[in-house]
């Protein structure tokens, strides 16, 4: 109600100086950074995991493809030699 009446702001201005706001909402502000900072990093770290998880499921069915034509390839072997 202080920035609403115009005849209390040099009590506002007193409050303010005295219960040092601007000092609070400067410390807030670099807190709040941090923190954003920090959510930013994990959710890097979050995406490069999923990445990696898919990266390796790439890399095992590739195996398994690798695997199976060589078992193809052995049974068109012995196959033949009959």
């Amino acid at each position: 109600l202080m920035w609403a009446e115009p005849q209390l702001e040099p009590v506002y201005g007193a409050v303010r100086s005295y219960l040092e706001m601007d000092q609070r909402v400067g410390l807030l502000m670099e807190r709040l950074d941090v923190l954003g900072d920090l959510l930013a990093v994990l959710k890097d770290q979050v995406r490069t995991s999923h990445g990696e998880y898919l990266e390796w499921i790439v890399i095992i069915l590739i195996a398994a493809e690798i695997l199976v034509a060589a078992i193809n390839i052995v049974v068109d072997l012995y196959a033949s030699a009959d």
